[in-house]
């Protein structure tokens, strides 16, 4: 009996000790993140963001669907625009419209189409327009998020100390070391979520993603003389694998179009912009083929612009060989905001893109004041 209250003893005192020795190594790192909002909900996210206009990045959390919904339901946009990170950089600050850009999330037609009738609920848009990219109709590519992987991601709340694992603890330890952070003397930019705070960069109330550390030249380029997109090019790997058309994607969202017009909402299609560097090779042809055969196949029921080339097009606007910068989105979506009378005629966005001709991005859209060639492109 005697022994086994010894070892009782030895057990709790163990645990307290242990408990104890945690407490000590991470409490101050859960100090560190909630002094930065890592610990928020996506509704507290939305809501803190909406009332200040900052950016918000976070070290751990990456449930952007559940976010986008929250800041959804806080702006009632006249106009959405969902997409992938091809269509992520529109600068929504010159178009006085209320509009909110959905994008970098990887999910197939069908649940996109979840998506618009989860919004549909909260408020109805006058408009949505969706930067579609081909290979969305490949059953060759494996998409990320489909309907069950959506649901799961819904209702992210508020984390406490127990909520994140070791070693989350053990990587924002490392991160702290390596940037020579001192948590105890450390003020945040007034933004949401550690890599927000520390490098000035993410996503702004609207949707657009400020790339802040690229164009500050303390991350080497994506993708310098479009290198690593002509290698996945040449090997047809990633947006590029041999493709199959998924007519099962064709007929769903033919159906979201459908089910939009009934209900007075209108449905725009964008093919969004390539490189000229890539789209000029040889390898792309195919690629180019797989685009009209995904147009052909949605026929004039839907409304659709392929701005997949232009002969205005440079190859400064771009961040890398498929991601177009906010320059030329300004351009795109302001011929097809125009064309779809949701603005009327202003020379002011063709006279800025002109003046910027050889730039990624807009003077007022990103908070750095020296930028650089990140393509190597002699922009």
């Amino acid at each position: 009996m005697k022994k086994k209250k010894i070892n009782f003893l030895l057990f709790l005192s163990g645990t307290l000790i242990g408990g104890l020795v945690f407490f000590i190594l991470v409490y101050p790192l859960f100090f560190f993140i909630k002094l930065n909002n890592e610990h928020l909900s996506s509704k507290n996210i939305a809501i803190n963001q909406y009332k200040n206009k900052n950016l918000t990045a976070s070290f751990f959390n990456n449930n952007k669907m559940d976010y986008f919904i929250k800041k959804y339901s806080l702006i009632k946009p006249d106009i959405l625009v969902i997409g992938t990170s091809t269509s992520q950089h529109l600068p929504h600050s010159y178009f006085k419209i209320n509009i909110m850009n959905i994008n970098s999330i990887d999910l197939d037609i069908f649940t996109y189409g979840y998506l618009l009738d989860e919004l549909y609920k909260i408020h109805k848009p006058e408009v949505i327009v969706f930067g579609v990219d081909w290979w969305r109709f490949n059953k060759n590519i494996k998409i990320n998020i489909n309907q069950s992987e959506f649901k799961k991601n819904l209702n992210y709340k508020n984390k406490n100390i127990f909520n994140f694992s070791l070693q989350n603890y053990i990587d924002l330890n490392q991160f702290i070391k390596k940037n020579k952070i001192n948590i105890f003397n450390y003020k945040n930019n007034n933004n949401i979520g550690i890599a927000s705070n520390f490098f000035n960069e993410g996503y702004d109330l609207r949707g657009n993603y400020y790339h802040t550390r690229l164009l500050k030249k303390e991350l080497p380029s994506f993708d310098e003389g479009f290198k690593i997109t002509e290698k996945k090019l040449n090997k047809e790997i990633f947006f590029f694998q041999s493709f199959d058309l998924n007519l099962k994607m064709i007929r769903e969202l033919k159906k979201i179009d459908k089910d939009l017009k009934k209900k007075n909402i209108k449905f725009i299609l964008i093919f969004p912009p390539v490189s000229p560097y890539i789209y000029s090779k040889k390898m792309f042809r195919k690629h180019e083929e797989n685009i009209i055969k995904v147009i052909k196949n949605l026929d004039n029921q839907l409304k659709i612009y392929n701005y997949v080339n232009r002969d205005y097009f440079d190859n400064c606007n771009f961040l890398d060989g498929m991601h177009a910068g906010d320059n030329l989105l300004l351009k795109v979506f302001s011929e097809v905001f125009y064309k779809e009378g949701l603005i009327k005629f202003n020379k002011k966005y063709e006279d800025i893109f002109i003046s910027n001709l050889k730039k990624t991005t807009l003077p007022n859209t990103y908070k750095v004041s020296e930028k650089r060639d990140i393509l190597n492109q002699g922009c």
